[in-house]
């Protein structure tokens, strides 16, 4: 299964679809290890565009998730906001899962 979330452009064919941070949090609960690949927007609201991210619900919070999960599928950005994808870049290259 491949995971595109945005909360505006269609998904690639092929994809499943997430427009939310809850929707995306339920897809991966659900298909968690047959999950492959995951594209993620960071913005998934107007208050995400004008970076307010205090409600913890951005694509980052979703691929915190993902990370923390312990899934390992591919994972690629499509986000246009700049700050989003420096913060969602800093997390995978930082996150050292535990053990």
């Amino acid at each position: 299964m491949k995971l595109w979330l945005n909360d505006k452009r269609p998904r690639r064919p092929g994809w499943t679809l997430a427009q939310t941070y809850e929707d995306a949090l339920e897809r991966i609960r659900e298909h968690g290890p047959k999950i492959t690949e995951v594209s993620l927007d960071h913005d998934l609201c107007e208050a995400h565009r004008e970076r307010d991210f205090s409600d913890g619900e951005t694509g980052c919070d979703v691929l915190q998730f993902l990370l923390e999960s312990g899934f390992k599928p591919r994972i690629e950005f499509h986000t246009m906001s700049a700050a989003g994808l420096q913060r969602m870049t800093d997390l995978l290259d930082s996150f050292e899962p535990d053990g």
